[in-house]
């Protein structure tokens, strides 16, 4: 089972019979007990959702937009030339 709240990186996971909560990658909560887990994801979900994160300022806004264009970049930084073809060029069969 996964459930996850982006919003608020906040993750539910099952691993190996135990349900691990995830809050902003640290570890709240290990259990077996899968109401548990659910019933504290829950909580930490209704938390997020009556104190929204606060809004970004513009210049932190601009600093994001710049990483993230910048990573689009450099992952997209490459030059590949038009191989041609193995294949030797077939003359026609008609005449003419």
């Amino acid at each position: 089972m996964k459930l996850s709240f982006p919003t608020g990186e906040l993750y539910l996971e099952s691993r190996r019979s135990e349900y691990v909560v995830i809050l902003r990658g640290d570890v709240v909560l290990t259990t077996r007990s899968e109401k548990k887990a659910i019933t504290k994801y829950n909580e930490l979900r209704k938390a997020f959702a009556t104190n929204p994160p606060p809004e970004l300022t513009s210049q932190e806004r601009a600093t994001l937009l710049g990483k993230l264009v910048g990573d689009r970049l450099v992952d997209d930084n490459h030059y590949r030339p038009q191989q041609e073809s193995a294949k030797r060029k077939q003359s026609s069969r008609t005449f003419g």
